[in-house]
């Protein structure tokens, strides 16, 4: 029987041997000698593409590179790094995950390319705050104190947020909490980056119980400050950053606010990530007729201001620059809506998904805990390192192979077809956000009433009578009109909609049960992949039912997976591998009905941004409130998508949307989240 030891032993064994991959240049003399990229703009149109001569990254997108003069020794040392296996192995993982395969042949660059990228144009943008914060260093005493330490912890964080991406990027986020426990974000990046610094930090203050060679920043960084003290500060200043963006910096500290801007360079609406990755993703796909803007020139226009009432120091573009911006938001909104979280690729995300997550759940992994040194071993594998972790392990069993077959289909480019598909019209999602955030925690606080009675072995056991009076309550309370009070200025997003009541009250009335209880199953469901499992397997029981009343469901599972997958087999093992599969999938808790990620898009509206605390700055001038955005550029923010096998026959498209539209959505999902809460050896739910 697989097991949790057998896996982590086999992901030890390939990360190291990755180790030995060959680099832009290999390690000499103990140091990663790094050949400087050939300047040339990203994917310039068919036909006009040069020789690179042999470079094997390419990232810059104007022919020029950036630095700082006081920070060049440290901005050179921090690129050099890209030569270092830890780093490199961003070539191998690709930036768009599967989009090459679902919707644009061009979306093959990699996270490597556009790491350095987005760290020049960090470079550019700090080095505008620089100039302005090194002429007003007097009157802020914070920045003049720690100026070098917050320069350098910036061009740090720059370089390195990427590095923590799993393989296939985003694909693997419902993992999160399964691979990094204990964590408050959803993003694996963002919680392996937060792990890591933090690790790096107690192991320079000999805090920490884990071996050193266990965090992959530090001894990197010391190729970059030989002394110790400077990377002690270095790394404070890092895990104080994360910190804040962690809790959100809704609100800053005070000591913060007169370095606001660090903020805006590295977790903005127009952040040096964004204004690299639209413009790359752009060139690269040809999307576009032509690049919507040059980071060059959004530096040469943005300038520093500090805000009286705040105090904040903030990054402001305008004129030219916030013209600039506001093309980039809008081509990201497109992006997401055309790539990013296309119908099509999504599909491609779902199987490599569930592929992980049958291998983790065959091991042992899925619903138990573990320490996150796993975890922050599973994100350092790239692409090419996944699809190996996989191939090797499945036959193990056949649980297992299903998850080697499910890669497989994808590498041949045979995905699951769309059985349902709904979406939430975009001019309703912020008033169904409203309810959902006042009536969130009270059904929360009812349900939770229900799991501590039957975890407690209280022998709780309600009557059918007593679980229908319940569940009748919490659709009553999800069905009221709710009242919202609001101090200030009532939400521009609901002005005009809900009917404003006296002193700031608002009463918002369910207007949409569809879109709402769509919204639902995003919220609950969706972040965890335990929770969407659950669902799925509900629906993947309904589909059982209906085939097991009609006697189909003896068809070979040959053809309800790709048949291409079983070419390598002989007869004999096929008959084998036959059986081992109809017996996991009637005795297992195993799915081939896969739910869509039910990703939300960037942003309700762009203007939107300018009431965020993490919204940049635009110039009186050119409000981004005034932008205008066309039908084509706005995204319905919240989809799901139940998908299936090709090969499985089509008349199981009706019983999904059958289960779906008369089940699941008309409260049904109230009663799966309750179930999934809930022990039910303890409750009847």
């Amino acid at each position: 029987m697989p097991n949790a030891r057998v896996l982590r032993v086999l992901l030890r064994k390939i990360y190291n041997e990755a180790q030995n991959r060959s680099p832009l240049c290999g390690p000499v003399d103990d140091a990663y000698v790094y050949v400087e990229p050939l300047h040339l703009p990203v994917a310039l149109r068919a036909g006009t593409l040069k020789s690179f001569q042999g470079t094997r990254v390419r990232y810059s997108t104007d022919g020029i590179q950036p630095s700082i003069g006081e920070y060049h020794s440290e901005i050179v040392a921090l690129r050099r790094l890209a030569a270092s296996p830890e780093i490199n192995r961003l070539n191998h993982v690709k930036q768009l995950s599967t989009t090459y395969l679902s919707t644009a042949l061009g979306g093959a660059h990699s996270r490597l390319e556009h790491t350095l990228g987005a760290f020049d144009s960090a470079i550019r943008l700090l080095e505008v705050a620089n100039d302005y914060m090194r002429t007003h260093a007097s009157s802020v005493e914070l920045y003049a104190i720690n100026r070098k330490s917050i320069v350098r912890a910036a061009l740090v964080l720059a370089f390195f947020h990427d590095a923590y991406h799993a393989p296939f990027g985003h694909v693997l986020d419902p993992l999160c909490s399964i691979l990094l426990p204990f964590t408050e974000t959803t993003r694996i990046d963002n919680a392996a980056r937060y792990k890591d610094f933090v690790l790096m930090l107690s192991t320079i203050n000999g805090d920490s119980t884990l071996p050193e060679e266990e965090s992959m920043v530090l001894p990197l960084l010391r190729r970059v400050f030989s002394d110790e003290s400077e990377l002690k500060s270095v790394a404070e200043w890092c895990v104080a950053f994360l910190d804040c963006y962690r809790r959100g910096y809704v609100e800053l500290p005070d000591d913060f606010r007169s370095i606001a801007f660090v903020f805006d360079i590295l977790w903005s609406a127009a952040d040096h990530d964004r204004l690299d990755y639209v413009c790359r993703d752009e060139s690269h796909l040809l999307v576009f007729d032509a690049p919507s803007y040059s980071v060059t020139e959004i530096a040469k226009h943005c300038e520093c201001r500090e805000d009286p009432a705040s105090g904040e120091v903030r990054l402001v573009f305008g004129g030219t620059s916030g013209e600039y911006v506001e093309r980039m938001l809008l081509r990201r909104h497109r992006l997401y809506n055309l790539v990013y979280e296309s119908r099509y690729k999504a599909p491609y995300d779902e199987m490599i998904l569930h592929s992980a997550a049958f291998l983790l759940e065959d091991h042992d992994l899925l619903t138990r805990s573990f320490d996150s040194s796993f975890g922050l071993e599973f994100v350092r594998l790239s692409d090419l390192d996944f699809i190996r972790l996989i191939t090797e392990v499945g036959d193990s069993s056949p649980r297992s192979f299903v998850a080697r077959l499910l890669l497989r289909d994808v590498l041949n480019n045979a995905p699951f077809w769309a059985a349902y598909h709904r979406d939430i019209d975009n001019s309703e999602i912020p008033t169904i956000a409203e309810r959902y955030a006042v009536l969130r925690p009270q059904v929360q606080s009812r349900v939770n009433d229900v799991v501590s009675k039957s975890r407690a072995g209280l022998g709780f056991r309600p009557s059918v009578q007593a679980t229908q009076s319940f569940y009748d309550s919490l659709r009553k309370l999800l069905e009221a009109p709710v009242r919202v009070t609001y101090s200030g200025q009532l939400p521009p997003q609901l002005m005009g909609n809900p009917q404003l009541g006296s002193q700031g009250e608002v009463t918002i009335e369910i207007e949409n049960l569809e879109g709402e209880s769509l919204f639902w199953v995003l919220a609950l469901f969706g972040p965890h992949m335990q929770y969407r499992l659950h669902l799925e397997r509900a629906v993947w029981s309904h589909v059982r039912q209906y085939w097991s009343g009609y006697n189909a469901w003896e068809l070979n599972l040959e053809d309800t997976l790709c048949r291409t997958s079983w070419a390598e087999y002989s007869d004999s093992d096929k008959a084998v591998k036959g059986a081992e599969l109809r017996t996991t999938l009637r005795s297992l808790p195993l799915t081939l009905i896969f739910m869509s990620r039910m990703v939300p898009s960037p942003g309700l509206l762009l203007k939107d941004y300018t009431s965020e605390r993490k919204a940049l700055s635009i110039s009186s001038d050119n409000e981004l409130e005034e932008l205008t955005i066309t039908p084509q550029d706005v995204l319905n923010n919240y989809w799901i998508s139940v998908f299936r096998p090709p090969s499985m026959d089509a008349s199981v498209d009706k019983v999904i949307v059958d289960y779906m539209e008369n089940h699941l959505l008309p409260y049904g999902w109230l009663e799966e989240w309750v179930a999934v809460n809930a022990d039910p050896r303890k409750a009847s739910f």
